[in-house]
């Protein structure tokens, strides 16, 4: 009895479904990303149902809401060096006047005859240069970027940068939080191919202050536009977010990313070597111990790198020392997020902040760059230190931070860089789709709050006339008094950054949680890989709800893993969290069908299937225990062999697995009313009130068919195995024939093919059946009392329940 009421064909039937439902996913052309030809991926089928209950959804931002896709939109300098789009020939001008004058700079720039005014006004304009040469230089050097070989290139030179990157990479695997490369003091230049520029656009931007462009606009009268900026360019932004920083670094293990002749661990870093082609300096050569820079006058200028200190998740900065080799000038080169570059500036501007924020507010991704000269002296110090702090054998990762930070201070600000990030293909509908069907979304990102806000009213994620809850603090205190405030707020959307939200878990986790889940949408900025795992692990223990996390780089997988359900795109900085991930995605546009259509079928059918085996096992359980008490208890099988065999597989198999076919609601339906949703998230379809009914159902037709069997043919009661076993069959395959929502030609098939077997078995096992007897014509009609007396009381309660009291996608279907 056990044996049946437990059946191990319960896991064996569950699996296949899942690998079915897995097949109808992976081979779905509405997800399927014709661009790059693959298709949507199922790496765990066994979470194919959790689909349908998810409830939050944690994404990532850039790469996952965004394209990935860099447009450069300004580079702002201290005023009055601001550009754009309409005044980007300038900065090729200013350039060409900079490198100009250091060819010439044995001769005095200013000529004797020149009038004091003209003076005064060339003096500014080549300092102007010059400040313009820094900030370009510290970009085009400070970077991971190789350029690739030209096909028409010298064989040698091509496997020479070949090599140069195998050397790289194999750094890039020992590294940890810095990598020093050994180089010789001084090199013979080198001398590389100049490889063909391929133009790059910038985009406008109103981002600069008013102050910055009245000042750039009386600047640019003194000149005039030579040179050309391109028509297609792409920026970068390495310090804007968590997830890039963890992986756009020298020491980072990553696949790369190829954009034109460039080749990085991410095409962030490629978009801003190629605005400083676009201008006129071009990364020409690198290997792990040189970099070769082409200058707009033509000259090479050779440097050795020194030092390389790269990105990760707590540093949120890169830099990079480097000796140019015909002036033995070192330079060390900062770039990163403002919060922790205004830290390593020796004299913070006024500019700096507002300028950030008038980026911020258009959604632009910013980056501060700074650079500081040492002499010889000062890096012999900082060597040998450094060396020092590499060989300690406790604390090493410590001691070497904090000898770098020794060299990260009194820093010259150059400029801050903004870049666009464009909005993933039908986000904003997505978005609204997903909260039309009660999924709260929450995005977790580590950009500012204010690029954060303007990309969430952007794609949808906060609407338009939604007030925003900006929750901002530094000490508990204040963190206590924002709580009650935004209690009294309903409805908003809140914004919190990374210190803010640590105060909250630490003090109030309790407290912050029950107001996070009231409102309509939470966007986290500035936080860390680890507090975006952090705050799905709080959601899933402190709601009990499903949650599922989207990303697309390495620094989302702690946050994927830790979900329920872990949905990876495959981006542009690789697969890492595609390959982390349950279901592996090419848009977020995907995962509106991959939830609401894929997940409401998976739902449904492993919750109809599992019961329905469940009610398979129980029945034939109940029919043995009504034999053994009629009959004083006797330790007597009524079914056994191949009878048994035969139940879980030739007579019932195939139309159980025809569940795999029913949909309860037609595709469009299901998107039309995204509501429909909501239903799933409630658990109904497979609860402890579904699994009782089934039980009910199963005592009764298990019961009814032993009694009437003995009742109606009391005078043939040594074929009562024969009589129960075929009522029970005919029973078993109505009961799927009335379970069935949408019938499919392959169900009909499965039905008719298993009473087909049937029917053949009868004469094939004649150790078990008595032919002379089921061919008699009471047979036929007591059998079908039998049969229809199991069957139809059920159905006729579950279907008057339906009438009195429909579900709501079987109001839709009426």
């Amino acid at each position: 009895i056990l044996s049946q009421l437990v059946p191990i064909s319960l896991v064996v039937s569950a699996e296949i479904v899942k690998t079915f439902q897995a097949f109808f996913i992976n081979h779905d052309l509405a997800i399927y990303d014709h661009a790059t030809g693959q298709p949507t991926l199922v790496r765990s089928s066994v979470l194919n149902e959790d689909l349908g209950q998810v409830q939050y959804i944690f994404s990532d931002k850039t790469g996952t809401l965004t394209q990935n896709v860099m447009v450069f939109k300004t580079l702002q300098m201290a005023p009055p060096l601001g550009f754009s789009s309409d005044t980007l020939p300038l900065i090729r001008t200013y350039l060409l006047r900079a490198f100009q004058h250091e060819l010439e700079s044995g001769q005095s720039p200013l000529s004797s005859t020149t009038t004091t005014s003209k003076r005064g006004r060339a003096s500014k304009e080549l300092k102007a240069a010059k400040r313009v040469r820094h900030c370009i230089t510290a970009l085009a050097l400070c970077h991971n970027v190789t350029p690739m070989a030209e096909d028409d290139g010298d064989d040698d030179n091509n496997n020479n940068e070949a090599a140069g990157d195998a050397e790289i990479q194999a750094a890039q695997r020992g590294s940890q939080d810095v990598t020093t490369l050994a180089l010789p003091q001084r090199a013979a230049d080198v001398e590389a191919p100049a490889p063909s520029r391929s133009p790059v656009s910038v985009s406008s931007s109103s981002s600069m202050s008013g102050n910055a462009r009245g000042s750039r606009r009386a600047l640019m009268d003194s000149f005039d536009g030579v040179g050309g900026g391109g028509d297609g360019s792409r920026g970068d932004g390495p310090g804007d977010e968590d997830e890039k920083v963890g992986v756009d670094h020298p020491g980072a293990v990553a696949p790369t990313a190829v954009a034109g002749k460039y080749q990085a661990s991410s095409p962030d870093e490629v978009a801003l070597v190629q605005f400083t082609e676009s201008v006129g300096v071009t990364l020409i050569q690198r290997d792990v111990r040189s970099m070769t820079l082409r200058t707009p006058t033509g000259e090479h200028e050779a440097y050795d790198v020194l030092n390389v200190f790269p990105f990760t998740s707590e540093r949120k900065r890169m830099g990079i020392v480097v000796r140019r080799r015909d002036t033995g000038k070192i330079m060390f080169y900062l770039k990163g997020a403002e919060s922790v570059m205004i830290k390593t500036i020796s004299h913070v501007a006024d500019w700096l902040n507002e300028e950030l924020d008038n980026m911020a507010r258009i959604g632009l991704r910013t980056l501060v760059i700074a650079q500081r000269e040492l002499s010889s002296d000062e890096y012999e110090h900082f060597h040998r230190r450094f060396q020092q702090a590499k060989t300690m054998i406790k604390n090493r990762d410590a001691q070497v931070n904090a000898v770098v930070r020794t060299l990260e201070n009194g820093m010259e600000l150059l400029g801050v860089t903004g870049v666009e990030d464009k909005l993933q293909e039908r986000v904003k509908p997505t978005l609204e789709t997903l909260r039309n069907a009660g999924i709260k979304c929450w995005m977790l990102t580590g950009d500012k709050a204010e690029t954060a806000i303007c990309i969430g009213r952007s794609c949808r994620l906060v609407d338009k006339v939604q007030s925003v809850f900006k929750f901002m603090v530094t000490s508990k205190r204040e963190a206590a008094r924002q709580l009650d405030l935004f209690g009294t707020k309903p409805g908003s959307a809140l914004v919190i950054d990374g210190v803010s939200l640590e105060i909250c878990l630490t003090n109030f986790e309790q407290e912050f949680l029950e107001l996070a889940c009231q409102a309509s949408s939470v966007i986290c900025c500035r936080c860390s890989p680890t507090q975006k795992a952090q705050m799905v692990r709080l959601m899933k223990h402190h709601t009990g709800k499903r949650a599922a996390a989207i990303g697309d780089g390495g620094n989302d997988v702690s946050m994927i893993q830790e979900a329920d359900v872990g949905i990876g795109i495959v981006g542009k900085e690789g697969k890492q969290a595609s390959l982390a991930a349950d279901f592996s995605i090419n848009q977020f546009s995907f995962i509106s069908r991959l939830v609401l259509w894929h997940g409401r079928n998976s739902y449904k059918r492993s919750a109809r299937l599992s019961q329905f085996v469940i009610h398979r096992g129980l029945i034939i359980s109940v029919i043995q225990a009504v034999f053994s008490v009629l009959f004083y208890y006797a330790a007597i099988p009524i079914y056994n062999g191949w009878l048994l065999v035969g139940y879980a597989t030739f007579y019932t198999m195939f139309p159980v697995f025809s569940l795999v076919l029913d949909e309860d609601v037609d595709e469009q339906t299901v998107f039309l009313f995204p509501e429909l949703y909501k239903d799933l998230q409630k658990g109904r379809a497979m609860s402890f009130k579904t699994f009782f009914t089934w039980v009910w159902i199963s005592v009764y037709q298990g019961g009814i068919i032993m009694i009437l069997a003995i009742v109606l043919f009391e005078d043939n009661f040594i074929n009562v195995v024969g009589i129960t076993f075929t009522a029970l069959i005919l029973s078993e395959l109505l009961n799927l024939a009335f379970e069935i929502e949408k019938w499919h030609w392959l169900m009909v098939v499965s039905e008719l093919a298993s009473l087909a077997m049937y029917i053949a078995s009868v004469f094939v096992l004649q150790s078990y059946f008595d032919f002379s007897f089921i061919r008699t014509q009471s047979f036929f009609w007591k059998v079908s009392v039998i049969t229809l007396a199991s069957t139809v009381p059920p159905a006729l309660a579950q279907w008057i329940i339906r009438k009195l009291s429909p579900a709501v996608h079987n109001k839709l279907n009426q």
